[in-house]
């Protein structure tokens, strides 16, 4: 504690506009007495271990189900699993008992095979997460989900801020078009932005030789090129808090919501509580029924 006070101390004149409202009453003061939701950080842990302690008790002894696969070699035993959702189970089951990792993914790939069991069990898991929290550090560990997108510049620009996953970039291909707002359409000025785009692009191909990547500086914000996102389960998550909102830009919100729509096909436990912050509270609503 008296490391972190001078941690604290130190940083905050440095950085006063990142380390706000670590004190409770302060917090509730400038947001007009909004409670502070810290129902997460407190209860989280030990209510994982209670769940899974539950788990484990009644559904002790339940048939080995084919849809994974293990290998060892002394004491390193190697997993494979295609599905995530059977990954993120696994993965809550094995951090919060003392059970080894086989035994964890036979009750994982049965709760899968079993609706009823698994949405319980991940409802238990998400009981105390807000839309200001991530779920645990167990929903990293699943089969990444690959995604190509093609995007505007100035989408790129915001997707590459969300580090924890790997994103891959093409350059930039002038024949993948433009992105055009809906502003510039209704004010109707397209064509001159697309006849500027065009200019552009022009000098992109004449500086390209010379300059290499460099040239893509003659490029605007709505040329595009494709990536390839390998994220996992827990960055879907934050990644849908902050781009699916309603608050975020258009063009990033536009490709949130279809990785997230793609990813709930796939895995609909992991992500059952992935949405906007804005849309957190509905969602929660229709999934507790509260």
């Amino acid at each position: 504690r008296d490391l972190a006070q001078k941690l604290f101390d130190v940083t905050k004149e440095i950085a006063p506009s990142l380390i706000l409202y670590t004190d409770p009453e302060v917090f509730q003061r400038s947001f007009k007495g909004k409670e502070l939701h810290d129902e997460n950080f407190r209860e989280t842990p030990a209510h994982l271990k209670k769940v899974v302690e539950e788990t484990f008790e009644r559904l002790n002894g339940v048939p080995q189900l084919s849809v994974y696969t293990t290998k060892s070699m002394g004491d390193t035993t190697m997993v494979r699993c295609n599905d995530p959702d059977t990954n993120v189970m696994a993965a809550l089951l094995f951090t919060n008992s003392k059970k080894p990792i086989e035994f964890c993914y036979s009750v994982a790939a049965y709760m899968k095979s079993n609706d009823e069991e698994a949405l319980n069990f991940m409802k238990a898991v998400h009981k105390y997460v807000t839309e200001f929290d991530n779920p645990p550090r167990e929903f990293e560990s699943s089969s990444q989900f690959t995604y190509e997108v093609k995007l505007s510049s100035s989408a790129f620009a915001q997707l590459k801020r969300h580090r924890m996953m790997t994103l891959l970039s093409q350059d930039y291909d002038t024949d993948l078009g433009i992105v055009v707002p809906e502003s510039v359409k209704e004010a109707s000025l397209e064509q001159q932005l697309k006849d500027a785009c065009d200019r552009s692009a022009e000098l992109y191909q004449e500086f390209l030789p010379r300059y290499g990547k460099a040239a893509e500086y003659c490029l605007t914000n709505a040329h595009k090129r494709r990536v390839i996102v390998s994220i996992n389960p827990r960055e879907i998550n934050h990644l849908s808090r902050q781009r699916c909102d309603s608050h975020a830009q258009w063009d990033i919100r536009q490709h949130a919501h279809d990785m997230l729509y793609l990813g709930k096909e796939v895995a609909p436990l992991s992500l059952l509580m992935a949405c906007g912050k804005d849309e957190f509270p509905e969602l929660h609503k229709k999934v507790y029924g509260e």
